[in-house]
């Protein structure tokens, strides 16, 4: 409730004030005596009183109590004299009267603002309650989509982990290889396909954020693995960006899972000529773990095809223990590798 009832004996002060009352959302009631001031109070909510501390017959706190025999809840704002200070201040003590205003320091300007606030205290638990409200229809409006998404996506998570399982199956099936080489193969198949999820289903990759971090997670040292990354400072069109993160995981994730040892190179450069067509060259000099010798072929394969199916082109060649992967990554059908 918006109401405001005001009680105020010196006509001039009365309509000063009455000049700062033009809030068309609150109902004003005007009262000349302490008893019409019962009268309204009785027969309405009042939310807010203004009054003088002095009054004909009845004194401030005296009409205070009157009005809270009938609303409790009714906030008050008591103007006095700097001379009644000490008087008012007990009884604001005594009667938790919500402001003060010294007539002598008044403030016209500030008088709408006061009374926001009362109505405001004197609303509060109306406006928390609308507020719950408000918030339990957008909790309908919005997280009940947002459940139902979260189920569609757990379930086609649900569904990738199957078809890794399968995949597995498939290959321990048909290699039939000691458990190194299996162990292997599963790493390796397990970081493609979460990476394919990652980013083709569930994300929006940062590609920033995976070229600063690419040389860290394959260069070690310490494990005689070293890795140098260098790409094209051009940015990448959203259109490509999946397909060329996705093929940087392929090569570069099939290198740290079968060789024990390597020193490699990998290059991300713009295509001259292109705007938006680029080439990965990867370059790296490897060991082969023994462990994995009847592995190679098969991984190889694996990575050919990934790369065929997410690239325009790509080439593989080899000699000794020199190994290099080309692919294309761009949206021109006519480029092809060099």
């Amino acid at each position: 409730m918006r109401s405001l009832l005001t009680l105020i004996s010196d006509e001039s002060l009365l309509n000063r004030i009455k000049l700062m009352l033009n809030d068309s959302t609150i109902k004003y009631y005007f009262a000349p005596t302490g008893e019409e001031a019962a009268n309204i109070a009785s027969a309405n909510e009042i939310a807010v009183v203004i009054l003088d501390y002095i009054n004909p017959v009845m004194t401030g706190p005296e009409i205070c109590e009157m009005i809270l025999s009938y609303n409790p809840d009714t906030q008050f704002i008591m103007l006095f004299d700097e001379k009644y200070t000490k008087d008012v201040i007990e009884a604001y003590n005594e009667l938790h009267i919500n402001k003060l205003i010294c007539k002598e320091h008044m403030v016209l300007e500030d008088v709408p603002s006061l009374i926001e606030s009362c109505l405001y205290t004197y609303n509060r638990d109306e406006e928390i309650d609308k507020m719950d409200e408000h918030l339990s229809k957008l909790n309908d409006m919005y997280l009940h989509p947002m459940d139902e998404m979260s189920s569609i996506l757990n379930e086609r998570l649900i569904g990738y982990d199957n078809v890794i399982k399968v995949f597995k199956k498939s290959l321990h099936f048909t290699l039939d290889s000691s458990d190194a080489v299996l162990k292997s193969i599963d790493n390796y198949v397990d970081n493609i396909i979460n990476d394919y999820i990652q980013l083709f289903m569930t994300n929006e990759p940062d590609i920033s954020d995976y070229y600063e971090k690419i040389s860290e997670s394959f260069n070690d040292p310490e494990g005689r693995k070293y890795f140098k990354f260098v790409h094209d400072e051009s940015e990448v069109s959203d259109d490509i960006k999946c397909d060329l993160l996705f093929a940087l995981n392929v090569i570069t994730k099939y290198f740290d899972t079968f060789y024990q040892y390597y020193r490699g190179k990998v290059t991300v450069s713009l295509i001259e000529g292109s705007d938006s067509t680029y080439e990965i060259n990867a370059l790296y000099e490897v060991r082969k773990n023994l462990e994995l010798t009847d592995i190679y072929d098969y991984a190889i394969c694996i990575v050919n095809n990934i790369l065929k199916l997410h690239t325009l082109n790509c080439k593989y060649g080899q000699k000794n223990s020199i190994l290099q992967f080309k692919a294309v990554i761009g949206q021109n059908d006519e480029v092809t590798v060099q």
